[in-house]
Order: C-alpha cells, then sequence, then structure tokens
C-alpha cells in the first residue's frame, strides 16, 4: 500500500504551467502606459481632438476667400494653401494668421530702404536718479535674443511685400565704419537722414526687441503643459528727404505650443518663439508698409550719347514709354539753423526728357526741351500726370 502512494515531494504540487506570472502583467501594464505617453507625445495636436477640430472649423468658418482685385495689397493662407482675406481692423486678425501673411505684386515704384542693426532692449529700462536725470538701469533677463537672426528675418519681411527695394547690408557697413556710427543710440534722426541719402535709400528702418521670451510655461493637465512664447519689436521709419520719422509703433506676437514629460525622456516640445516672431514681424511690416505713402522716383542720368539720354530705372521704378521727365540739377542743401534739421536741396529744372524705350533696369528718353550742360549723375523727376505710375 504505501508503493501506491505518490511521493511527497510531488505531492499536491500545482504545476508550474498553472501559476499565474506577475511579472508579465506588470510588463504590460508598463508598456501600454508608455504607448500611451508616447502616442501623446508625438502627437499633441490630436490630444483634444474634437476641441482642436472644432476651433479648425470655426476659424474656417469665418474666413473670407480672398480675390485679386489688381491692386497691391496683403493676405493670408490657410494650411492648404488657399488664399483668405486680411480682416481690417487688423485687430481682428490672430498671431496664426498673421504668420502666413503674403502680398499681390506691386506695380509703382519701389521705395529703397536701409534696414539699420535690431537693437537689443531687453531687460533694460529707464528710471530716474534722485537729482532729476533719467538714466538706462541693466534689470535680470532670463534670455537672449538672436539680433542677427531677427534681422535677417525682418529683411526678408519687408523684401516679400514688394513694395522696396533693399539696400544691401554690406553698403550700409561701408557707410557705417566712414562715418564712425557703430551704435543705434549715437544716430539721431538728422544724422540717419544724411546717412540715408548717402545709400540712395528713401527710408532707414531703425528696429529694437523690448521683449524675448522663447519659453513660458503654463499647468495643463497632468503631465501635459502649455509653452507660450513673447515677443515685442519696437520700430521707426525715418524719411530721409525731410529727416522725419514716418512711421513709429511697437508691436506684439505670441504662439502656443504643447509640450509633455515623459518618463525616462523629460519634457518634450518644441519652442513657438519662431512662430511669435514671424507674427511679430509680419505685423509690423504690413502697418508700417501701407501707411507709408508711395513716393514719385527720382532717377538719376547715367549716360548720354547725343540727344538720347540713359535712366537708371526702368520697369522696376514703374517707369512707362511716353513718359515726361524733368531734368534737374542739385545745387546747396538748406540746413535749419534753430533744428538743425535739413529743408532739402535747392533744385534747377534745367529741361524735360521723353522716355522712348523701358527695359527692365533702365530707360532710355530723348530731350525735348531745354538740358544744356545736362551731365551724368544729374535727377530726373516725372512730370505730374505725365502717366507716372501710382
Amino acid at each position: 500500500m504505501r508503493n501506491m502512494l505518490p511521493e511527497p515531494s510531488t505531492f499536491n504540487r500545482p504545476d508550474e504551467t498553472d501559476r499565474p506570472d506577475r511579472s508579465r502583467g506588470k510588463w504590460i501594464s508598463l508598456g501600454l502606459t508608455l504607448m500611451l505617453t508616447w502616442g501623446f507625445a508625438f502627437s499633441p495636436v490630436d490630444a483634444l481632438p474634437k476641441s482642436k477640430k472644432k476651433k479648425a472649423a470655426e476659424a474656417a468658418a469665418k474666413r473670407v476667400p480672398f480675390q485679386d482685385a489688381g491692386k497691391w495689397e496683403g493676405f493670408f493662407k490657410d494650411d492648404d494653401g488657399y488664399p483668405y482675406q486680411l480682416l481690417t481692423p487688423i485687430e481682428r486678425n490672430t498671431d496664426d494668421d498673421w504668420m502666413t501673411l503674403e502680398f499681390t505684386e506691386f506695380t509703382g515704384n519701389r521705395s529703397r530702404i536701409a534696414i539699420w542693426r535690431v537693437a537689443d532692449k531687453i531687460g533694460m529700462h529707464s528710471t530716474e536718479s534722485p537729482n532729476g536725470f533719467a538714466f538706462w538701469q541693466y534689470v535680470y533677463r532670463s534670455s537672449v535674443a538672436p539680433l542677427q537672426a531677427i534681422e535677417d528675418m525682418l529683411t526678408s519681411s519687408v523684401f516679400n511685400t514688394n513694395r522696396f527695394e533693399v539696400v544691401e547690408r554690406k553698403d550700409i557697413e561701408t557707410v557705417l565704419a566712414e562715418q564712425d556710427f557703430g551704435a543705434t543710440e549715437r544716430v539721431t534722426v538728422q544724422s540717419a537722414a544724411q546717412i540715408g541719402r548717402t545709400l540712395g535709400a528713401d527710408y532707414i528702418l531703425f528696429s529694437s526687441i523690448n521683449e524675448w521670451t522663447p519659453k513660458k510655461k503654463k499647468r495643463g493637465i497632468p503631465g501635459v503643459g502649455k509653452s507660450i512664447a513673447e515677443v515685442a519689436l519696437s520700430i521707426r521709419v525715418v524719411d530721409t528727404e525731410t529727416a522725419e520719422v514716418a512711421f513709429a509703433g511697437t508691436f506684439r506676437g505670441t504662439s502656443r505650443n504643447r509640450s509633455i514629460r515623459l518618463p525616462f525622456f523629460g519634457q518634450q516640445d518644441i519652442s513657438p518663439v519662431n512662430y511669435a516672431l514671424t507674427a511679430c514681424l509680419n505685423k509690423a511690416v504690413y502697418e508700417f508698409a501701407t501707411d507709408i505713402k508711395v513716393r514719385p522716383w527720382r532717377g538719376a542720368v547715367v549716360d548720354i550719347t547725343g540727344d538720347l539720354v540713359i535712366l537708371n530705372g526702368g520697369e522696376n521704378r514703374g517707369v512707362t514709354k511716353g513718359q515726361i521727365f524733368r531734368a534737374v540739377r542739385k545745387g546747396k542743401e538748406m540746413v535749419d539753423p534753430e533744428s538743425g534739421k535739413s529743408l532739402g536741396f535747392r533744385q534747377e529744372v534745367i529741361g524735360t526728357l521723353k522716355v522712348t524705350t523701358v527695359d527692365p533696369l533702365m530707360a532710355t528718353a530723348v530731350i525735348t526741351e531745354g538740358c544744356k550742360g545736362l551731365k551724368v549723375g544729374d535727377f530726373v523727376r516725372p512730370e505730374e500726370g505725365s502717366g507716372s505710375s501710382p
């Protein structure tokens, strides 16, 4: 009988395959958690798909399709590349709209504009000392703005208006070196106008960064945060002919992005500061480009052969065949002794010219009256009502 009983070592011992594997369940749970977390990290826009799609649909419903009326104006483009109208007043447009700003072609005279180096005013504020004198004091700043990159983006924004011919940076640097102007604070409106005239520019654009916050955190749902970037820019546009400020303003841009903290990976996000900067610059450029009046082109004589005169502007300056120009000789500069402002130059009209041929960058004209002693370098300006560009 004793031999018929099972061995004690195997009696009632559960089979190894029947024992539950608790560690396997832990790994499955951890895997599911990581998959969900990873999905939030790489699909931040879809984290809340219903509300996101609803907002996008509401924004799209308010957009009015853009119709090109054959005039120069700004417009926006949606994610699919379809243009829609820029609303007025411009406060009705969002920063997301401003990031997509574009312009139609400009057929008039493109004014020459020189863009000054961007000044860094972050962390600076004016205070008053006990004796009443104002002075600049440096306060804590959390980040450093990339001035060269901002200047490049500003230049691109101005160029993309199709309204201006931008003076080359190397030409500006050459003039600054010759006249020993190293900092924006050392340049007055009068000296800026003089520099602009030396460069052949109609306007000079000064700008300064007043705020640069690449990443400002705000709380969201647990583990998910909102990264907000804020940028503020001030600009001044100086008219080199009148030595006066033609435009001034301060503009702000903001942009939001989502971020998430992953186990073992830390915070995963992309700073939206470039989007905020783009919106800010486009606002500023749109405002001054639409505010400044189109200045009639003032050209110059580059060659004379008999009665034929070559001018330094053509289709690019809105010159048309049959247009009448007055030949002008520049005289002495007149300066107000009280304000020091330039009042302009004495000018003498010495004759008239009529355009016979227009090329992309130059025009050929024939002398129709006077022009005795006309020489290379003398100015020409369109006669009113002679078909000059709008």
